[in-house]
């Protein structure tokens, strides 16, 4: 296919482009725009060939070359679940509404743009209904869309809704649906991750914490309470929880079973009891981990890797940034290094967990990139069959006309 102009809005560490990459998808120019100082860095040091476009609010007409293709998946702290649900108003998700600016400003034949599932029962559903309005009132696309869980493809539970918008007059592409991959997830924990290049812990005796001889590994003895009225148990599934900034709340046992927080049937008592009084409230420290028998972590999250643990054996530690960036089908240590003031430099681990959280999982866009690229493909061949057809049916006029002409 031929070469494109991307504009990749909110662009953190390149989820978009490297999965587009990996469809089949080339570029001829790369532009991307983002605020935060690390995922530049990181953004310029993977993608050596992209363009910084500058802040979003700063876009304006000319500023870039006219996109063929534009991605974002705009802040949605406000929206998801784990957040406040301050909704598409709030003060990090309204500046969807600056993406929308840009794509009336540049009008590109393609947009994806993803987001929270919570964007589905924000505001009881308002904000959703707000974002569908948003991209029809440019009234020049057609869209579709599809809530897709990254656990189809890799060992995370991570539900994001990925839409597609195609310009008006030409034909459009048919995404979506998307089935779970053939790929099977099972024991895929165990393969992706035990191959973390991590040493052995060390323990001193009966009854000690455990010392981590790796400065990004910390591990507790197995049983061990990991926070105060916590405990250990396992899941029955395979997935790990969406894994957040840090990771403190998935774990791994035996075989890399990964664990899960829940709450205890103490918290769920006390829950209870407040429902009754309309509020939703259960103490903290009143969790527990379980095992996951999917062999999946939950989705990964900024604001910390609370919910997603490992253990080897007896031995309870967090994920490394590596086995993190592994859950969001990254080439490993895509988030280890940067550039600054054209100089090479290397992100923290807790910087690392950050970038991985707030990006979108490259195996997802790559397949909602294959279905873009199978469904040109076969427009591609219908417009040559039509083509050729044509043709044959001019050559046979122009037959009948000789012979005409001739008798």
């Amino acid at each position: 296919m031929k070469e494109l102009i991307l504009l990749d809005l909110f662009s953190g560490i390149g989820g978009f482009p490297e999965g587009l990459k990996e469809a089949g998808f080339r570029f001829k120019k790369h532009y991307f725009s983002e605020i935060d100082p690390f995922a530049i860095a990181n953004y310029s040091y993977n993608f050596k060939n992209s363009i910084y476009a500058g802040p979003i609010e700063d876009i304006k007409k000319g500023t870039i070359t006219k996109p063929d293709i534009i991605t974002f998946g705009s802040p949605c702290q406000d929206l998801s679940i784990a957040g406040k649900r301050e909704g598409i108003k709030g003060s990090k998700s309204k500046l969807f509404f600056e993406a929308i600016r840009i794509l009336n400003l540049y009008k590109p034949s393609l947009f994806i743009f993803e987001n929270v599932k919570g964007l589905f029962s924000s505001n009881q559903g308002k904000d959703f209904e707000i974002v569908l309005k948003s991209f029809a009132n440019l009234g020049i696309y057609d869209i579709q869309w599809q809530l897709l869980n990254t656990s189809w493809f890799l060992p995370q539970n991570r539900e994001r809704i990925y839409l597609v918008g195609s310009l008006r007059g030409q034909t459009r592409p048919e995404v979506f649906p998307i089935g779970e991959s053939c790929q099977k997830t099972e024991n895929c924990t165990r393969k992706k991750l035990s191959e973390a290049n991590i040493s052995s812990t060390i323990h001193t005796k009966a009854g000690d914490s455990y010392v981590k001889d790796n400065p990004y590994i910390l591990t507790i003895r197995s049983g061990r309470n990991v926070k105060r009225g916590s405990k250990v148990e396992f899941r029955k599934d395979v997935n790990t929880n969406c894994l957040t900034g840090v990771p403190q709340d998935n774990l791994l046992h035996n075989n890399w079973m990964p664990l899960r927080k829940e709450r205890t049937e103490k918290a769920k008592r006390i829950r209870k009891n407040h429902q009754k009084e309309g509020n939703d409230y259960a103490p903290f420290q009143e969790k527990q981990f379980v095992p996951r028998m999917d062999g999946k972590t939950s989705a990964i999250l900024a604001q910390g890797y609370r919910d997603n643990l490992l253990t080897n054996l007896e031995c309870i530690r967090k994920f490394t940034p590596l086995e993190c960036e592994r859950l969001q089908g990254f080439p490993d240590h895509w988030t280890k290094y940067g550039v600054r003031d054209g100089k090479q430099i290397e992100l923290s681990d807790s910087r690392r967990y950050q970038l991985i959280g707030n990006a979108v999982s490259v195996p997802v866009v790559k397949m909602v990139g294959i279905q873009l690229i199978k469904s040109m493909f076969k427009q591609n061949s219908r417009k040559k069959n039509n083509d050729r057809n044509i043709l044959k049916l001019q050559s046979k006029a122009l037959r009948l006309q000789l012979l005409f002409s001739k008798s």
